[in-house]
């Protein structure tokens, strides 16, 4: 990818993003092991499940055409980590579609960073030039994201119901890069 991904940031954001570590593992099982963080996304996991799917992610990475990369949400101002946001290839040989999806820890929402982490990583990978179109998809009970995605000036496609988890998901993408950026021509945050 020839856009810098290791590191993301924005001088008018308050988080920042950078690929998750293994350093990470206490984030990561806070996110993945908290059933209220999950309760829209699937089955929680236990120390031993995160701790395996870590190393996986960690793995995934280095793979020359990874078909998934995961990056910490930090707060600016301290650095601390609130949550987790990613980009998954639904067909990783060819690159031009990408899936995002965010999760935050539970002190830090309702705070915008879910938005501004979702915003700043769509930025990045609409700047890569194999990719044509990024997707958000969502439960459609899951109200948060849905006002989140709107307010991105995502547009909504098509319903569907997820065949793993049988809920009916929204499905929203970008058509052109440009539609993303507000017409007062600042970034999202």
């Amino acid at each position: 990818m020839p856009v810098d991904i290791q590191s993301i940031m924005h001088p008018d954001c308050d988080v920042s993003l950078r690929l998750v570590s293994d350093a990470d593992f206490a984030v990561f099982f806070a996110i993945y092991g908290d059933p209220e963080v999950m309760r829209h996304i699937g089955r929680t996991l236990d120390e031993s499940q995160a701790r395996s799917y870590l190393q996986q992610t960690l793995l995934v990475h280095q793979d020359k055409q990874p078909k998934y990369l995961t990056w910490v949400i930090e707060n600016v101002s301290d650095g601390e980590a609130v949550g987790l946001v990613g980009a998954h290839w639904q067909q990783p040989a060819l690159r031009n579609e990408v899936d995002v999806g965010v999760m935050i820890l539970a002190n830090w929402r309702r705070q915008k960073k879910a938005h501004q982490a979702k915003a700043l990583l769509i930025n990045q990978l609409i700047r890569q030039p194999e990719i044509e179109q990024v997707v958000v998809r969502c439960w459609v009970d899951n109200l948060a994201a849905m006002e989140a995605n709107a307010g991105l000036g995502l547009k909504k496609g098509q319903r569907y119901v997820d065949r793993k988890t049988g809920q009916l998901c929204q499905q929203w993408h970008t058509q052109d890069p440009l539609s993303l950026v507000p017409k007062s021509g600042t970034f999202w945050c």
